[in-house]
C-alpha cells in the first residue's frame, strides 16, 4: 500500500474526548481517599454502535480494507497516518456575528482511533494523526467525518525532515 490510500467517507461523528473518557471519583471503602479515574463513557459507546453500523452497510468492502491493513502492519515497522477530514454545518463553525465558535476537532482523535480500531480489527497502537481540517457544508444534514488512511515506514528524524525539506538546524526555515 506504499504511496495508496484507502478513503472512508461519512463516518459517524465522534465525541470529544471529555465526552468519550469522562473523570469519575472512586471513594476507596476502606481507606476513604478519593481517587479519579476515567471510563469509557455512554457517548463513546454510542459513537462505537454508530461506527459498526457504519461498518455493517460496507461489509464485504470493510473485511477486504481490514484484511489489508492487518497486512500493512504486521511487519511492526510500518504505521497507519490518520488524517480527518471533519464535515460541519456553516453554524457550528462561525457564529451569527461571523467569529470563530470554540470547535476544537483535536479533541475527536482519540475517540475516532478507537472508532476505527475497533472496525478494521487493528489496534490503534499502530495509528499515528495526521493532517485534520474542518470543513463546512451548506445544507449539511449530519456532522461526518471522512478518514485517509495512508501506510508509511516509521521513520528517523532526520529522515522525516528531509521528507519535508528541512533540516536540524534550529530556527531554519
Amino acid at each position: 500500500m506504499e504511496n495508496e490510500r484507502i478513503v472512508l467517507t461519512n463516518l459517524p461523528y465522534p465525541p470529544t474526548d471529555n465526552h468519550a473518557y469522562p473523570t469519575i471519583r472512586i471513594k476507596d471503602k476502606k481507606t476513604g481517599a478519593i481517587t479519579m479515574r476515567r471510563i469509557t463513557g455512554k457517548d463513546l459507546k454510542l459513537f462505537k454502535n454508530e461506527m459498526t453500523a457504519w461498518y455493517l452497510q460496507r461489509l464485504k468492502t470493510m473485511h477486504v480494507v481490514s484484511k489489508q491493513l492487518k497486512n500493512i502492519v504486521k511487519d511492526n515497522k510500518t504505521i497507519l497516518v490518520i488524517e480527518a477530514i471533519f464535515h460541519l454545518a456553516h453554524s457550528d463553525i462561525w457564529t451569527l456575528k461571523g467569529e470563530l465558535k470554540k470547535n476544537d476537532v483535536s479533541n475527536r482523535i482519540k475517540p475516532l482511533h478507537d472508532g476505527l480500531a475497533g472496525i478494521i480489527s487493528v489496534d490503534d497502537k499502530h495509528f499515528f494523526p495526521g493532517l485534520k481540517e474542518k470543513t463546512y457544508t451548506v445544507g449539511l444534514r449530519k456532522r461526518c467525518v471522512t478518514v485517509i488512511i495512508k501506510s508509511q515506514k516509521i521513520r528517523t528524524l532526520k529522515e522525516a525532515l528531509a521528507a519535508r525539506n528541512l533540516d536540524l538546524r534550529v530556527g531554519s526555515s
